[in-house]
This record gives C-alpha cells, sequence and structure tokens, in this order.
C-alpha cells in the first residue's frame, strides 16, 4: 500500500532542527543571505550556466540523491538498534531524530533540483548553446527568449 509524504512535516521538522541547534541569524545568513550572494555574484559576473555545467550538475545531484538514501536507510537502521536501557537514550534519540529530519529534507531539495536539471535538458529552458543561460533576456524583457532550442537533439535514441 502507498502511503503520500508530507512535505511541509518534513519542511517543518528541519526548520525546528535548525532553530533548536542554532541562533536565527546564522540560520539566516547560513541558508538565505549567502546563496543571495553567490547567485547575485555569478550574475553579476556573467558566469551562467551552460549544457556541459547543466549535464555535470545532472550528474553529481543524482550521486548525492542515492547517498542521501542510502544515509536515511542507515539512520533507520540505527533507530531500530537504538538500545532503550541506555544511559544516553534521549540524547542519542534526539540525534538521530535530527539527522533523520535534515537528511529527508536535503533529499527532498536534491530531488527538486534534479527534476529542475532535468526540464531545463529537455527543454532547453533559457539555454543558449553556446553562451549558457541568458538570463538578462528574462531580466530586460519579462519573457523568455524565442530561440531557446537548439538545431540539433539533444537526446539521440536508436
Amino acid at each position: 500500500m502507498f502511503v503520500l509524504i508530507d512535505i511541509r512535516a518534513i519542511i517543518k521538522k528541519h526548520y525546528e532542527t535548525l532553530r533548536s541547534d542554532a541562533p536565527i541569524r546564522f540560520i539566516l545568513l547560513l541558508f538565505l543571505f549567502l546563496p543571495l550572494l553567490v547567485a547575485a555574484s555569478l550574475i553579476y559576473y556573467d558566469k551562467l550556466l551552460n549544457c556541459t555545467a547543466v549535464g555535470n550538475l545532472t550528474t553529481a545531484y543524482t550521486l548525492f540523491t542515492v547517498f542521501l538514501l542510502s544515509i536515511i536507510f542507515l539512520l533507520f537502521d540505527a533507530e531500530n538498534k537504538l538500545e532503550h536501557d541506555a544511559s544516553n537514550y534521549d540524547e542519542k534519540k534526539l540525534l538521530l531524530n535530527h539527522l533523520y529530519a535534515n537528511t529527508l529534507y536535503a533529499l527532498f531539495i536534491s530531488i527538486v533540483t534534479f527534476v529542475m536539471l532535468i526540464a531545463m535538458t529537455i527543454t532547453g529552458l533559457g539555454m543558449d548553446i553556446n553562451n549558457g543561460v541568458n538570463l538578462s533576456l528574462y531580466i530586460e524583457n519579462g519573457m523568455p527568449p524565442q530561440n531557446t532550442l537548439p538545431d540539433y537533439p539533444l537526446m539521440v535514441v536508436s
């Protein structure tokens, strides 16, 4: 029997573990301002994605997703082997719960990123094969450029 996974619960538990483990200023700096600064710097210095970079990122996220799945199975196994009569049972249980919540969130983000990269590869969304992803056209015109697909197929099936 299949059970639907509530993504909101995964996100909520992840942020609860972050709030309990670190000050809110550090969380905002690390997970909001730093990525925005890196993205703005890459756009400003015109370091944009090309097809090779998207392919390499897709491969890396595939491997990362499999790695996270194996970690989830290891955490589940460690939780089952945890002895109830241990002196520090509560601390170990809390640590495993935090690791489990954070790993599930990382897996969710990895899958979302992987799907977005695959969609970019298949549709050629915003890609110029020669120059990379041209975000300035989106910003100036408010709509994507018309000729974003290459003249040759991205995938050949024989």
